[in-house]
């Protein structure tokens, strides 16, 4: 079937199935390991960038599209089974899926309005109008949004927000109106049972109240006055950081424009002073939200800056466990990494491993090669990791060291090699070595992070690799053959039409083994979709 020169491909959330997009963006077809050839969904489909790419639910259950020629969003379900147009014109980026994928809410670009779509039937439901943000599902399926009122403080550089939540069936409730500062002004713990807002904000200063509703709850709690409402022009500050399970808070607080400090507590009970010279932008809870990391500058220049631990909800003393340093900003300070460890890199090129015990973060090396992107992988129990080192002889200038977390066991893995893609487990990672004149074959490999040990799958590394959704295959290309490579071990084959792999060059969708193009990762118009 012809596809056109480069089309596109849009992964469901499970990788399980996915939706191909020609180079003119007007039709779409649908693939998956069942359908043999793809299930055609039609023409007259739009995913430039205005109205935005397909939209999957949470679960992958349900997809949008927008169709040019019925004016709105279609709706399918992950067999390509139509469930009716939903006629809005709005943006994929203005809507919000509800946590169980039953449904959504749109925001429509013509005229502001807010609705709620059920996604079985795709019946539309007027929820409010003049909306400015959709903030979200809760998971009791409680929407919440605010708009915009700038008459409501004419003459001033602040936004008016006023936020209102909406159970389906119900009208708008009003959460608070006047609430001056940049949006989100919402945040969802992760498991969507519990929302922090600002509210009751001060005109002058943009100081407010801090506020927490549970779901299924009606009235919001007070969690007490002078939060520091994030502004557009303070670069620093971000909303309410709500730990992973809901139960805790991390907040800026001032009083009449003065900093006070960074606090935290239970959303049961009352917050507590971290430290006066805490910074909101590096944070980290541990699981249970127990513990708390996080950036203090004792001092006005941000490279002395010290990272600490200490307990999120009790007047326990803070433990410093790394001095004077500049946090790499990319893509964040603090990234857990399993069973409460973390790491962190530094602008000194420092890669170090800390948790919340309180004792010294352990600097892993001291030559790290750039941020925590692509450049490092770890354990799903965060007592290993890998990683690349620039100051070790190399000829291409990187070296691939394992270590333990607490530091030990640095073994070199390989020269001139990089970092490729974890299995979804995250107990397998791939390295590949580049092919230079003192090394002309370069390699692919992979390392098992429960064991330490090392395999090499082949001795010319290809550039195309997929895990298969339960970690238990790679498929890997080498010289545009595919081969398969179980975990467990075994023979490693190659792979054929009939193992249900989907292979697509830039201008043919095709079942086969082979491609006469340099083949790639979702990247060069050419496309590995599926691993049996």
């Amino acid at each position: 079937m012809h596809l056109g020169v480069g089309p596109t491909v849009y992964q469901s959330p499970d990788s399980t199935y996915a939706i191909l997009v020609s180079s003119d963006q007007t039709t779409a077809w649908l693939l998956d390991s069942v359908d043999l050839p793809p299930t055609s969904l039609g023409e007259d489909f739009s995913v430039d960038n205005y109205l935005g790419s397909p939209s999957f639910s949470p679960n992958g259950d349900y997809f949008l599209l927008y169709n040019n020629s019925l004016v709105g969003w279609t709706v399918y379900d992950r067999s390509g089974t139509s469930h009716g147009t939903v006629p809005l014109p709005f943006q994929a980026g203005l809507l919000a899926w509800s946590r169980d994928s039953t449904e959504f809410a749109a925001l429509a670009t013509v005229n502001d309005n807010l609705y709620r779509v059920e996604l079985a039937t795709a019946a539309v439901t007027l929820v409010a109008t003049g909306v400015t943000t959709i903030e979200g599902f809760s998971a009791d399926g409680t929407l919440f949004f605010d708009d915009s009122n700038r008459a409501a403080d004419a003459g001033s550089s602040f936004t008016v927000h006023n936020l209102y939540r909406q159970v389906q069936g119900s009208p708008s409730v009003t959460l608070n109106t006047g609430a001056k500062g940049g949006v989100p002004t919402v945040n969802f713990s992760g498991d969507g049972q519990r929302v922090a807002y600002f509210g009751d904000t001060d005109p002058v200063w943009g100081t407010g109240t801090l506020y927490t509703l549970a779901s299924g709850a009606s009235t919001p709690t007070s969690l007490g006055p002078g939060c520091l409402v994030p502004q557009p022009f303070y670069y620093s500050l971000v909303p309410p950081f709500l730990s992973p399970d809901g139960s805790h808070v991390v907040v800026s607080l001032q009083a009449n424009g003065v900093y006070q400090g960074l606090y935290a507590g239970l959303l049961a009970g009352p917050l507590v002073l971290i430290d006066a010279n805490g910074q909101d932008q590096a944070t980290l809870f541990s699981a249970d939200g127990s513990q708390l990391a996080y950036l203090l500058y004792p001092g006005e220049n941000p490279s002395d800056s010290e990272l600490a631990v200490r307990s999120s909800n009790a007047m326990t003393a803070s433990q410093v466990i790394a001095y004077n340093f500049s946090i790499y900003s990319s893509p964040g300070p603090l990234v857990a990494t399993g069973g409460n460890r973390f790491i962190f890199a530094t602008n000194a090129s420092e890669l170090y491993s800390g948790d919340f015990s309180g004792a010294p973060a352990v600097l892993i090396d001291s030559s790290f090669s750039g941020d925590l992107t692509g450049n490092v992988a770890h354990s799903p129990d965060g007592t290993r990791l890998v990683f690349l080192d620039t100051a070790s002889p190399s000829p291409c200038g990187t070296t691939l060291f394992t270590s333990l977390a607490d530091g030990s066991g640095r073994t070199q893995l390989a020269v001139c090699a990089y970092l490729g893609i974890s299995s979804p487990d995250g107990g397998t990672v791939s390295f590949t070595t580049e092919q230079t004149p003192s090394l002309p074959t370069g390699a692919l490999s992979l390392i098992n992070f429960a064991t330490g040990a090392v395999t090499q799958l082949a001795s010319q590394a290809g550039s195309v690799e997929a895990w298969s959704a339960d970690s238990s295959k790679l498929a890997f290309e080498v010289q545009n053959v595919l081969y398969s490579y179980s975990v467990g071990g075994g023979p490693i084959p190659e792979m054929t039409a009939g193992d249900g792999i989907f292979w697509m060059d830039d201008e043919h969708l095709v079942v086969t083994r082979t491609s006469q193009l340099a083949p790639s990762w979702i990247e060069d118009d050419v496309y590995l979709l599926g691993v049996p």
